[in-house]
């Protein structure tokens, strides 16, 4: 079940940010929200272990130039398309490589 917070954003968390916390991996690291600094926020986020998660926050952020939701769309559309095409390679090998 996915998980919900009633934490307001803090200041350094965008509303795309907020968005990855409430919806990969039904929420799971909606934790991160009650960390009191910024600081304490992005240490947390490497702590995490889940690099997908890392780099969609990472992808999100404001800082990073992610500023509207046609960009934050445009960006995990072209992560959808990489990890695609990589999957892709990944299960041709399969049917030319033995394991």
């Amino acid at each position: 079940m996915k998980k919900t917070s009633a934490t307001p954003n803090p200041a350094w968390i965008s509303a795309f940010q907020r968005n990855v916390l409430e919806q990969y991996a039904e929420g799971e690291y909606l934790y991160l929200l009650d960390l009191p600094t910024e600081e304490a926020f992005d240490e947390g986020v490497g702590k995490v272990g889940d690099g997908l998660f890392i780099f969609a926050i990472a992808e999100m952020s404001t800082l990073a130039g992610c500023d509207s939701i046609d960009e934050a769309i445009n960006r995990l559309d072209e992560a959808a398309n990489q990890l695609s095409r990589l999957n892709g390679a990944l299960h041709s090998m399969l049917i030319t490589e033995p394991a």
